[in-house]
């Protein structure tokens, strides 16, 4: 009888240190999802299957994006931006693949702008491979498939269970040939290698709202020259954490965290080091989102999903508006007006 007990106790034990990184995780979640009335407790499990599911014909999903720069950017204010993901009517569904089709209207795309992409059970695209890294919006679309979707196991995964994301490449790359402290080239920094490392993904919560289950999964990145980490202001850093609901497989809440060490150019005409955050809350009343949870959504948020799910019923007659609309020319300019981002360098005047 006393084996039997003991036997009982442990298996309790086992059970209650297996939801501890959830438990560890809860206060921040809870906290984040404060404005959308929304609290959830700890799910009494440590495995979740982690995939994605496309959105259905009928019910499109449409997503609120806010960017905030600190200090605030020359080239870039904050923001708030809308974006939808749907299906055609005739989706292509090839292998594993489902076509989305993706409309957003925001800073860089005022009157808006279309993608055709695919959706899997483990990812969504394209994706950018600079989003992780620069401190401006290059394609706002790209931007946002990288961010708020990041790349899912599509199994069953365990808590604490860490797995390789999306590549980030490209510009990002640069960051590691410099010294971070003068942000110089040239022969004596021939030594380091110029190739970063890609988004590095763990589950680090399981959660229950309203019957529904939610996984917490955090993204980091790191050009090499410091941890992911407040105190790391040599390099630069990303961090994400995003609330994917299991039972709908979908993103329901994303918050990115980017650290720019290398100065920028600031609205006041300085240089400094820039803390970018983007946020992505789902605002359709869709099974799985942050309204069908409960969020109390003001008249802002009412309208701007309204007039996304409008964009997304007859994309075509927006676009053929847009067009007859522009009479500027086609600039040849570099979407991020060509600013470099790793110069010049920290102790040298602006303007340098």
């Amino acid at each position: 009888m006393k084996r039997a007990i003991l036997l009982g106790a442990v298996m309790l034990a086992s059970c209650s240190d297996a939801t501890l990184e959830s438990h560890a995780q809860l206060p921040k979640l809870v906290e984040a999802l404060q404005p959308f009335g929304i609290t959830p407790t700890v799910a009494d499990t440590a495995v979740a299957t982690l995939a994605y599911q496309a959105p259905s014909l009928e019910c499109p999903h449409v997503i609120r994006i806010e960017v905030h720069n600190e200090p605030d950017l020359m080239h870039e204010a904050d923001s708030v931006s809308f974006l939808s993901v749907g299906i055609p009517s005739k989706p292509n569904e090839e292998g594993p693949y489902v076509e989305v089709q993706t409309l957003y209207r925001g800073f860089r795309a005022e009157r808006g702008a279309q993608h055709a992409g695919s959706m899997s059970t483990t990812e969504i695209g394209p994706t950018s491979p600079t989003a992780g890294c620069l401190p401006q919006t290059w394609d706002p679309i790209d931007d946002a498939m990288t961010l708020g979707w990041p790349e899912l196991t599509g199994r069953l995964t365990g808590l604490g269970e860490r797995w390789t994301g999306h590549r980030v490449a490209g510009k990002c790359n640069r960051a590691a040939c410099v010294d971070p402290k003068t942000g110089g080239g040239g022969p004596e920094n021939h030594f380091r290698t110029c190739v970063t490392q890609d988004w590095q993904n763990s589950l680090v919560g399981i959660f229950e709202h309203q019957g529904e289950r939610m996984a917490l999964v955090r993204g980091t990145w790191t050009d090499g020259h410091g941890p992911v980490d407040p105190s790391n202001t040599t390099g630069i850093w990303s961090e994400r954490f995003t609330l994917i609901n299991l039972d709908h497989g979908r993103p329901m809440w994303s918050k990115h965290r980017l650290h720019h060490s290398f100065p920028q150019p600031t609205s006041d005409k300085t240089w400094a080091q820039i803390d970018r955050t983007w946020e992505m809350q789902t605002a359709d009343t869709c099974p799985g989102s942050l309204a069908s949870h409960g969020w109390d959504r003001d008249d802002d948020v009412l309208a701007g999903v309204e007039e996304q799910l409008a964009m997304q019923a007859n994309p075509d007659a927006i676009l053929r508006a847009t067009r007859q609309k522009s009479t500027a020319p086609v600039s040849s300019e570099a979407a991020d007006n060509g600013q470099p981002y790793i110069v010049p360098k920290p102790d040298a005047p602006a303007g340098e």
